[in-house]
């Protein structure tokens, strides 16, 4: 299979990991969690096979807007989920119920206004890019 269908199959995978993930979290925590690191499993495969990819000498100035922007974006989906992933650790490892739910609202509300929104955009312009 080429590089690049490997790379759409595994953005895919990842998708479909992250959303059951959100959409399972408030019946099933480790389910929650099982789920989101293993679509972050599969998006770091992906970005790596594309690493390995544009690994023909070309530089991130010489390559396309699209791709940049693309590139960009996918570095800026990896620290929103490690934000994810620290206030998700915060929240777990606290047994004072306020400060809980204080996390718990932090957790949730990047999840559904920076995390997924950022991840969509960046999935949509990889797939825009395999179709241009």
């Amino acid at each position: 299979m080429p590089i690049a269908r490997q790379i759409e199959v595994w953005m895919t995978v990842a998708f479909l990991f992250y959303l059951a993930a959100f959409f399972l979290a408030r019946k099933a925590w480790h389910t929650h969690i099982i789920l989101a690191v293993c679509g972050f499993i599969a998006d770091m495969y992906a970005t790596w096979l594309m690493v390995g990819m544009s690994g023909s000498g070309t530089s991130f100035w010489t390559i396309s807007h699209g791709l940049q922007f693309h590139t960009l974006m996918a570095f800026v989906a990896i620290i929103a989920f490690l934000l994810q992933a620290g206030l998700g650790l915060r929240l777990m490892s606290t047994n004072d119920i306020i400060t809980c739910a204080k996390y718990w609202k932090y957790h949730t509300r990047s999840a559904k206004y920076v995390f997924l929104p950022i991840w969509v955009l960046t999935y949509g312009s990889g797939f825009a890019l395999a179709f241009h």
